[in-house]
């Protein structure tokens, strides 16, 4: 691991959520997460307005939410879950 990339963790949520998914979703899912990274603020990840310490990417119609610690270079995935309902309890 160089200097330049983060260390990319699950919460215990996040896990469940993962494998409530069908295969094929999990695979992007995992895709998207391992590009996390090298780059954990892509063009097309948005921060949260409900909490500017979360991030989003979209992954087909599910979304991966996740936290940065730029201090210790970790990217924590928190909840991965359908657009319609991964933003309840936030």
């Amino acid at each position: 691991m160089n200097d330049k990339t983060y260390s990319v963790g699950f919460t215990n949520a996040a896990l469940k959520e993962l494998a409530r998914l069908d295969r094929a979703s999990q695979v992007r899912v995992l895709k998207a997460t391992k590009l996390l990274a090298t780059h954990p603020r892509p063009p097309s990840a948005k921060r949260l307005k409900s909490s500017h310490e979360m991030w989003r990417i979209r992954v087909g119609d599910n979304r991966v939410i996740y936290t940065l610690d730029d201090e210790h270079r970790v990217v924590t995935v928190a909840k991965i879950g359908h657009r319609s309902s991964v933003y309840r309890g936030l």
